[in-house]
């Protein structure tokens, strides 16, 4: 700190502001000064040009208000079947000033490109275009290759104990000096966190943990143990809080795991020992040699189901379209019943809940889903059918099709391929950078050259791109390198 020099000469713009303004989410919480996302934006043009001339002097001097950085906290259950009597299982999300959540992105437009230039191709969340699918799919494809080569993998799941609440903030302000992240934003950022928490509710919250993070992953890839997928490396996926440790070998993944505690001690996070788990694919040994797996002192167990989802070596979505039936029967019946009276309501107010809250739940990672058996997806059209005549109030012996029309609702797997099709273009339109991309082209080229031992995500979009006639989609894309 003794040799940061603030550089009186640095502006925010009122144009920026507002562009920061126009891009707040309404509906949302406000802190407990009562103000919110919508004051702002009704009020842009004229409290632009003044909150730009505050966070400019707050850029001089470095220093953040005391009151502005008050918060509130609310914690909400995690839901499912976790015990509720249990602090473990509850999430605690931060309120705090709109005002100070708009300085955050101001200083996140300062520091974003600091800390996504130098970030590993491994993280796959909290940047653009990408999420839980793109890293569902980086994992999905690797386990598919080494079914394909016949080769056992060990796959460790992380999970980080309450890793936003217990970042070390003098690690972390180590971090934001290495890279270079400028003299003004940095004081700003080391005020804004003086004793307080990286909640999470905060806007900096994701960027400060990836770049906090992101030595672990450079760490792990320079150990022996790693998995390759044509040539990139994929032996730990990370997103947010969760990662996954993939090696051909016990060995391997013991040596990772040793890696993994050395480095929390080193930076000072913690791993959930419990909510870990050890997977193994491809394993033909029968029975199944006991095999013992640590963090540290404390014991990883082996299991086939991790955070309630059974997780099938063969890849099968048996068991995800089986916990996706009923999820839709359970999200659909919990919304009719706290307060929608069937029969005195239009069924449109109750199809528009139903495709904006119940569908997304119910499917809610079907992009990655292959291997479909017709019996599976019976199961799913007959929830989906149950639910679009309970909302009509027909009897049981109306037409299925006529269920259907009346309510302009689709059958359920025309949606899943909708969804499918859907993240097929964005894979295409990925930045060539990001390792999804890479294995999506990898995997592609692979497949077009005629193996016909390949399985996975690509040959399920490609019987769909034959199935609606549009495969002159890929063509374009393999000749040009554009999709429509």
């Amino acid at each position: 700190m003794d040799n940061i020099t603030l550089d009186s000469s640095v502006c925010v713009s009122t144009a920026l502001v507002q562009r920061l303004i126009r891009s707040l989410p309404r509906g949302t919480a406000g802190g407990i000064d009562g103000v919110r996302h919508e004051h702002l934006i009704y009020a842009c043009d004229a409290i632009s040009p003044v909150l730009a001339r505050l966070f400019t002097g707050m850029l001089h001097l470095g220093y953040i208000q005391t009151d502005m950085k008050r918060r509130e906290i609310i914690t909400f259950h995690k839901g499912g079947k976790k015990r509720k009597d249990d602090p473990n299982n509850y999430r605690a999300i931060t309120l705090s000033s709109v005002i100070l959540k708009l300085y955050e992105l101001v200083l996140l437009e300062r520091c974003q490109d600091s800390i996504l230039r130098s970030l590993n191709a491994q993280q796959g969340g909290f940047q653009k275009q990408l999420g839980c699918n793109m890293t569902s799919f980086v994992l999905r494809e690797t386990l598919h290759h080494a079914r394909e080569q016949s080769f056992k993998v060990f796959v460790c799941c992380l999970d980080g104990k309450q890793a936003f609440d217990h970042i070390w903030h003098d690690g972390l302000f180590y971090k934001l000096l290495d890279l270079r992240v400028d003299d003004n934003t940095f004081v700003s950022i080391h005020n804004m966190y003086k004793d307080a928490q990286c909640q999470q509710g905060g806007k900096s919250s994701p960027s400060m943990y990836i770049a906090f993070i992101d030595g672990h992953i450079q760490e792990l890839e320079a150990c022996g143990n790693r998995l390759c997928l044509y040539g990139l490396n994929v032996a730990s996926p990370k997103l947010a809080d969760d990662m996954v440790l993939l090696s051909f070998s016990k060995f391997g993944l013991d040596n990772m795991l040793d890696i993994c505690y050395s480095y929390s001690c080193k930076w000072r996070y913690f791993y959930n020992a419990k909510k870990c788990a050890v997977l193994v694919f491809n394993d033909s040994a029968n029975p199944t040699p006991e095999r013992t797996y640590r963090i540290g002192p404390d014991v990883i167990r082996e299991t086939q189901i991790h955070i309630g989802i059974f997780c099938d070596e063969n890849l099968s979505t048996k068991h995800q379209v089986s916990d996706a039936c009923v999820k839709l029967m359970s999200s659909y019946m919990n919304v009719v019943k706290n307060g929608l009276q069937l029969g005195r309501i239009n069924p449109k107010v109750i199809r528009t809940i139903f495709k904006s809250v119940v569908l997304p739940r119910a499917l809610y990672g079907c992009e990655t889903w292959t291997n479909r058996a017709p019996s599976d997806m019976l199961l799913l059209e007959r929830a989906n059918s149950f639910c679009v005549k309970h909302m009509q109030c027909y009897g049981k012996y109306t037409s299925n099709m006529y269920r259907y029309l009346t309510i302009d609702i689709g059958l359920i797997y025309l949606e899943i391929d909708y969804r499918k099709l859907l993240m097929f273009g964005q894979l295409c339109r990925l930045k060539c950078s990001y390792l999804a991309k890479n294995v999506f082209v990898n995997r592609l080229t692979r497949f077009m050259n005629f193996d016909k031992k390949l399985r996975g995500f690509i040959p399920d979009t490609y019987r769909l791109l034959q199935k609606y006639g549009i495969v002159q989609c890929l063509d374009l894309y393999l000749t040009t390198g554009q999709f429509p």
